[in-house]
């Protein structure tokens, strides 16, 4: 998940990473638009906190990506189910008592989370982005 100030490279930093990575990104933005029926290009110069972008329709908008994001849990873990090649035991059934049983994580300290400055070229940007990715797992 990119999270940050609007303009700030946050949706370009993120479709490069799923580019490069063969992920799926998932855009909060057309995510809020398709919950409201409104086609992407359609825009709505809104109050700051007002109509798309009230405190309950944020909410909606991230219980949606969320469930999206389940959806592809879930059909790969069925695919790595059907295909039987994985050694891991994870299912589907499973997927949502170990979500509700998860406890956090201790172990990684908060100086270990990854502030990304997205100011320069979007591929600049990408490239610090996978650097500070990389280092913060060695």
């Amino acid at each position: 998940m990119m999270m940050g100030l609007m303009g700030t490279g946050k949706s370009t930093v993120a479709r490069e990473i799923a580019r490069r990575w063969d992920m799926e990104y998932v855009s909060w933005d057309l995510t809020r638009k398709s919950l409201a029926g409104i086609a992407p290009e359609t825009h709505r110069y809104e109050g700051y906190g007002e109509g798309l972008y009230t405190e309950e329709f944020s909410r909606s908008t991230y219980s949606a990506m969320l469930e999206r994001a389940r959806d592809e849990v879930r059909r790969c873990l069925q695919l790595r189910t059907q295909e039987g090649t994985s050694p891991s035991d994870g299912r589907w059934e499973l997927f949502h008592r170990q979500e509700r049983e998860q406890e956090p994580v201790l172990e990684v300290p908060p100086e270990r989370h990854i502030i990304l400055d997205t100011g320069g070229t979007a591929e600049d940007t990408v490239a610090r982005a996978l650097r500070l990715l990389f280092a913060s797992v060695v």
